[in-house]
């Protein structure tokens, strides 16, 4: 029995020693480091909002990609809108009911993205990439 309990301590401490080579091997760094990666890449993950077109400019018989009001639902009922004031002036509106102008639709698209991402990751404490 003794033989068998100094076989396993022994395989214990090769297994033991060999961790404690490893540059993380039981060190609350290690974790800390892949907690706050994992952390900051929540942002990208949230998913890409998905923009749909409503015509509002029908009666001139022209339709492009200003003659829209851009909307992405993110709930029922809940969506971000994106509104062309002619020129270069786009207007972002939040569903907490912020407003952004940005001088393409392409940034505005980017901005109601960023603003979503923030707040979808704002409960687990991350800040960042807010609009």
């Amino acid at each position: 029995m003794s033989d068998m309990r100094d076989a396993k301590a022994k395989e214990y401490d090769a297994v033991v020693s060999g961790l404690r080579d490893e540059p993380c091997a039981f060190k609350r760094q290690c974790f800390r480091d892949g907690w706050d990666a994992a952390i900051a890449a929540l942002p990208d993950m949230v998913r890409p909002l998905q923009w749909d077109c409503t015509d509002w400019s029908a009666g001139d018989g022209i339709k492009g990609e200003n003659d829209c009001e851009w909307t992405a639902e993110v709930w029922p009922m809940t969506s971000y809108i994106i509104s062309w004031f002619g020129g270069e002036r786009f207007e972002v509106c939040t569903p907490l009911d912020e407003k952004f102008n940005t001088k393409s639709l392409s940034d505005a698209k980017d901005v109601a993205q960023a603003h979503y991402a923030a707040q979808s990751v704002s409960a687990f404490g991350v800040q960042g990439g807010e609009a």
